[in-house]
């Protein structure tokens, strides 16, 4: 569903339609899991540092604090 609600904008209707979605979809295959194997590298090397005894609290603390705030930011906001 995603692919035939983005691409359609971007597909030439005087060319080969499957083969555009072949490139388009390949290459979002390809950006997803270059971004995944980023976010799991980085998981990796920043684990050791969170397990050393009180960073795990503080880290969900600010994490938590992120998204109180950005709740109580959602509950006050009003449409122009």
């Amino acid at each position: 569903m995603f692919f035939t609600a983005l691409f359609p904008q971007f597909i030439d209707p005087s060319a080969s339609l499957f083969t555009q979605y072949i490139v388009f979809a390949s290459t979002f295959v390809v950006f997803e899991l270059s971004w995944l194997t980023f976010y799991g590298l980085l998981g990796v090397k920043t684990s050791d540092w969170l397990f050393v005894k009180g960073r795990a609290k503080l880290f969900n603390r600010l994490t938590g604090g992120v998204f109180i705030s950005a709740g109580v930011m959602l509950s006050t906001a009003h449409r122009s």
